[in-house]
């Protein structure tokens, strides 16, 4: 909290950033962020995270994720990641072997059904939301909008609704799954849920490169002209979350 990355603002709501001032040479220490992770861990929930603004730009890993220990034995949830420019977000399972999904009952667009990692495999089952609403410049400037993820013993559902379009329970503070339509994600099929995920924590965090990002980063047009940093403030490292609530339901 001292150095600023992490601040209460105004209407309650909370501001996640980075160092946007300094430079840093390459091969050294790296930027300094942020990584929030919750003291309490969860096996079934619905966890629904507001936000009205996310990192975007050349080099930027932001996330929204939930873990557990003995990684990969008890599964990982990616809910939000996206990187550099790109435009949809892709929601990813990470577990043992023996866990595939079906890739039916959603708006998601299915990349890989497999969610097993296995050593130079990590690509997990990944569902891309269509939509370019969902993250980077578009979400921003439509003042963001709602995740929400219902972890159950049959499946794990993610919805992802547009500032203007989040459902009334949800404003209200009375989250009805019943009410949400069709999920954005559905990871359901071959696989035991309670069998690979449990005891998670969750985590949101701002990476710079690493192995995801470094892989999308040409594919995402990158790089592009150097931006002056008032508008990498502006532009690229502000992170905002409103609401963060969790209702655990098993």
């Amino acid at each position: 909290m001292n150095n600023g990355y992490a601040q209460n603002v105004m209407d309650a709501s909370v501001y996640l950033g980075v160092d946007y001032s300094g430079v840093y040479p390459r091969g050294g220490p790296g930027r300094p962020s942020v990584r929030l992770i919750s003291n309490n861990s969860y096996t079934h929930g619905l966890f629904i995270l507001d936000l009205s603004h996310m990192p975007v730009g050349c080099g930027t890993w932001p996330a929204f994720w939930t873990l557990g220990p003995n990684w990969p034995n008890n599964g990982e949830i990616d809910i939000i990641e996206g990187v550099s420019l790109n435009t949809n977000n892709a929601m990813t399972l990470h577990t043992t072997p023996n866990c595939t999904i079906a890739g039916s009952g959603m708006t998601g667009t299915l990349q890989t059904n497999n969610c097993a990692y296995y050593p130079g495999y990590n690509v997990g089952c990944s569902i891309t939301d269509p939509s370019t609403q969902n993250h980077g410049y578009n979400f921003n400037d439509n003042s963001g909008g709602v995740y929400a993820t219902e972890w159950t013993s049959s499946y794990i559902r993610i919805w992802f609704f547009p500032r203007g379009f989040v459902p009334s329970s949800i404003t209200s503070g009375a989250p009805d799954v019943s009410q949400f339509g069709t999920p954005t994600a559905l990871f359901q099929g071959n696989c035991q849920i309670d069998n690979h995920f449990a005891n998670h924590q969750m985590v949101i965090n701002t990476d710079f490169c690493g192995d995801n990002a470094s892989n999308a980063y040409a594919a995402s047009l990158c790089p592009k002209q150097p931006v002056p940093l008032a508008g990498v403030l502006a532009s690229i490292f502000l992170a905002t979350i409103l609401k963060t609530s969790r209702r655990h339901i098993g």
